[in-house]
């Protein structure tokens, strides 16, 4: 094991990013169309993308034989704020051979406000009978670190910061926690 000096300098790089959280709530009223239904009743899951983040792709869970899901399951990305962020939500059927896209629809997560919690509806399938889903969003923002090789990630609320604290203050106790947590 390396030892590393606790007097030395640390470098530290920062700069601030999203937690972009999406609930997947339910989905009503889930068809493959009249006579998509009539061969095989739908077998749910939900596919969510965003092309500018790191770990893109998240997908649920798929129920059998169930036209209206209940999901209730959390996702997060961080997203950079500096980009265009677009969340792609996919209403898919699971089949054994080959699954089937129900539906598409997107998401422009820069209407967001930080801090904000919103449950937005979606309509797949603009029939007489449209497919309903709901999904629940909110964006925070965090601060990363970069120290070493190793990233911090802190949770930074703007609403509990005293203004006549300099912001080294806040840099020096984040780092000093977590040199405590590495035991140097």
């Amino acid at each position: 094991m390396s030892f590393i000096d606790p007097y030395q300098h640390i470098i530290v790089e920062h700069h601030y990013s999203h937690k972009f959280t999406v609930v997947v709530l339910r989905a009503t009223k889930v068809t493959k169309g009249a006579f998509g239904d009539m061969l095989d009743t739908p077998d749910p899951y939900v596919e969510l993308f965003i092309s500018s983040t790191p770990d893109s792709r998240k997908r649920t869970r798929h129920f059998n034989n169930d036209i209206n899901p209940v999901w209730n399951e959390t996702f997060e990305f961080i997203l950079d704020p500096n980009q265009e962020n677009v969340l792609e939500i996919t209403l898919m059927d699971a089949n054994y051979v080959m699954d089937e896209t129900l539906g598409t629809a997107t998401f422009p997560i820069s209407s967001m406000k930080v801090g904000e919690k919103k449950e937005v509806p979606f309509i797949f399938n603009q029939v007489s009978n449209p497919t309903e889903f709901f999904i629940l969003m909110s964006v925070k923002t965090y601060f990363i670190w970069k120290v070493g090789e190793f990233n911090v990630w802190t949770l930074f609320s703007f609403l509990f910061l005293p203004s006549f604290l300099p912001s080294s203050f806040f840099l020096f106790l984040s780092i000093s926690r977590f040199a405590a947590f590495l035991k140097l």
